[in-house]
């Protein structure tokens, strides 16, 4: 908890396979330091994810942003509706697994993985804090790769020419 004060992130990434690590203290402080904290709990399969979404949502009172590594149902809390957004499998993976392919990359660096973060990120329209998944979906995913290929292939060329 300390780090949490002290750092003051505004979003927590989970990917240790021990679910139950974002505690009930843990998600109420990122919600008590942030307006919109995002909670990624990534682990598979669900029982190992490091909080549920309704533990997100009913702890930060529906502040947080939570996408998961498995896709969950919605999530019903003071009369609204939450929708969990699905983060590893359905955004980020495949877009770096097509880019890395359409450049023939031959490495694969932490600024392509933070350039696809950046572009799943933008696709969050909901006030609800769901990642765009439904009617536009398709179209909003092809950009993404798009724009995830497009980046990849710059840097791809420095690195090439270095």
């Amino acid at each position: 908890m300390a780090a949490i004060e002290s750092i003051k992130p505004t979003t927590i990434i989970g990917v240790s396979t021990v679910g139950g690590t974002f505690t009930k203290d843990v998600v109420e402080t990122m919600a008590r330091l942030n307006e919109r904290p995002v909670i990624l709990a990534l682990s598979n399969p669900t029982e190992h994810a490091e909080c549920t979404p309704e533990q997100a949502y009913t702890w930060s009172k529906g502040k947080a942003i939570y996408p998961a590594g498995v896709q969950f149902p919605p999530v019903q809390l003071n009369g609204q509706t939450f929708l969990p957004g699905q983060a590893n499998n359905f955004s980020i993976f495949p877009a770096i697994g097509m880019a890395i392919f359409a450049t023939q990359a031959k490495r694969v660096t932490d600024q392509m993985f933070i350039e696809s973060a950046r572009a799943v990120a933008d696709q969050v329209a909901s006030p609800q804090g769901a990642l765009a998944r439904n009617c536009g979906v398709a179209r909003q995913f092809s950009l993404l790769l798009l724009r995830s290929s497009l980046v990849l292939i710059q840097m791809n060329c420095v690195v090439s020419a270095l």
